[in-house]
């Protein structure tokens, strides 16, 4: 799998977002809420993984919260959201 580089607001391999039209954008940006509602659901399985292994804890931060706060420099409110999905 190829990885996209941003240059500016231009993703290479796709044509600038400037030079589409309404249906060509509308298209992207389906695609685009695809993939980060696929990715968000890959990181609440990992998460929960993370957090029924106990590495949080053998990390040394003692929840899986604390760990996503200073690991990913998640906001704590957002951390222990995040953690709470996963139970």
């Amino acid at each position: 799998m190829a990885v996209s580089r941003v240059i500016g607001m231009e993703v290479l391999g796709q044509r600038p977002v400037w030079s589409m039209n309404g249906s060509e954008i509308e298209s992207l940006l389906d695609a685009a809420y695809a993939e980060r509602d696929r990715l968000d659901t890959v990181i609440l399985h990992l998460i929960h993984r993370l957090d029924t292994t106990g590495h949080a804890q053998e990390a040394g931060a003692g929840t899986t919260a604390r760990f996503l706060a200073l690991r990913y420099r998640i906001d704590a409110d957002k951390a222990g959201v995040l953690d709470s999905l996963c139970e």
